[in-house]
């Protein structure tokens, strides 16, 4: 027998509860043999559901038990439980390791597409790694915040009366191949799917410009001429030549440098940005920070890729000026990787005007 309203199933003498990770509260008082959290790697982001809800469900019954599926999403209390894992003083704690081709219901075929589509997003969802991430005073972007934007984008796709609102600007950062070419695609506050390209797709200017160029028209749906929106573009190395090529034919394509001395400040006018580029990462962290006065409901398609990528740029300062570090120690952050997916993500939102963005801050 089944309890819709209290999400109750009976089987025999057994009883089993349907709980939900967003109403935490309700699973307060109850007890279990037996609690099984699927997505635990969404779930335990969140320590409170373990300390307050989870862990006291088990203290009723001495051979009680917790089952926590999922994939690990980043350093939190699921990666922690797994390091518990290989603790001999926690002989309580077990961790069995399996990838996406051990499901005998997936096509072997369907993983290898997305094995090779996505590399290093595959790491993660279908290898099981635990992607780490760093918590520092000096991050513009914190690993809860780029999760908050993720769950936006979650809620907002279960939502069916939910619209993508129109597409308003784009970011790209050109590779000249060895790195991933990245656009990014904004329609307000939410953002897609990016767009990436690699090795030989990306290898030359035209190719780069001719593929972006008929990405932005066919997703406003006009011609060349007729596109309006700003298009920046990192104007740096092969960035040139791509902006060149596309200014042709789009006349709101942007060059952005971002070496400028810059006016901009912090929302609390307690540091003042050294330069437009640190100004376009600080501030895009203040969109994404919901305890900063400029805090918005960012919506972001989840890419574990790309919230490390933003959780790896780091900022010095000097007296009262922030500058953004040196782009070779966010690389090495990222094992020789270049941020290609954060940069272009940072210009989709950065304003075309020099030093900042059009949401009235500073």
């Amino acid at each position: 027998h089944f309890n819709q309203q209290d999400m109750e199933l009976k089987l025999g003498n057994g009883v089993c509860h349907f709980r939900s990770a967003d109403r935490p509260y309700r699973w307060e008082g109850f007890g279990y043999h037996v609690v099984f959290l699927n997505e635990a790697g969404l779930i335990l982001r969140n320590a409170y559901i373990w300390e307050q809800a989870v862990q006291k469900t088990l203290l009723d019954y001495s051979d009680s038990i917790m089952i926590a599926a999922g994939v690990p999403k980043g350093i939190n209390k699921f990666s922690e439980m797994i390091e518990w894992a290989t603790d001999p003083t926690k002989p309580e704690w077990a961790h069995f390791h399996f990838s996406t081709y051990a499901n005998p219901f997936i096509p072997l075929e369907s993983i290898d597409q997305f094995v090779e589509q996505s590399p290093e997003m595959a790491r993660q969802e279908i290898f099981g790694e635990v992607l780490g991430e760093e918590n520092s005073a000096f991050q513009f972007i914190k690993p809860s915040w780029v999760d908050l934007a993720f769950d936006n984008w979650r809620v907002d796709q279960q939502n069916e009366a939910f619209k993508l609102p129109p597409l308003d600007a784009v970011g790209g950062d050109p590779s000249g191949g060895g790195d991933e070419c990245t656009l990014t695609f904004k329609h307000g506050f939410v953002v897609p799917p990016q767009l990436i390209m690699h090795g030989s797709e990306a290898d030359s200017t035209l190719k780069v410009s001719d593929r972006w160029s008929l990405e932005i028209c066919e997703r406003l749906g006009k011609r060349p001429h007729e596109v309006r929106i700003p298009i920046r573009i990192d104007y740096i190395g092969i960035g040139k030549g791509v902006h060149d090529e596309m200014k042709v034919q789009i006349k709101s394509v942007i060059g952005l440098t971002g070496g400028s001395a810059s006016t901009k400040m912090s929302s609390d006018r307690l540091y003042r940005m050294a330069n437009d580029r640190t100004w376009w990462w600080w501030y895009l962290g203040e969109m994404l920070n919901p305890y900063s006065k400029w805090h918005k409901r960012i919506s972001i398609s989840p890419d574990p890729v790309l919230k490390q990528q933003l959780c790896s740029v780091w900022f010095e300062v000097a007296g009262d000026v922030v500058k953004r570090e040196q782009k070779d120690k966010t690389k090495a952050r990222l094992g020789g990787k270049s941020p290609d997916r954060a940069e272009s993500l940072v210009y989709a939102f950065a304003d075309f005007k020099r030093g900042g963005f059009g949401y009235g801050a500073g």
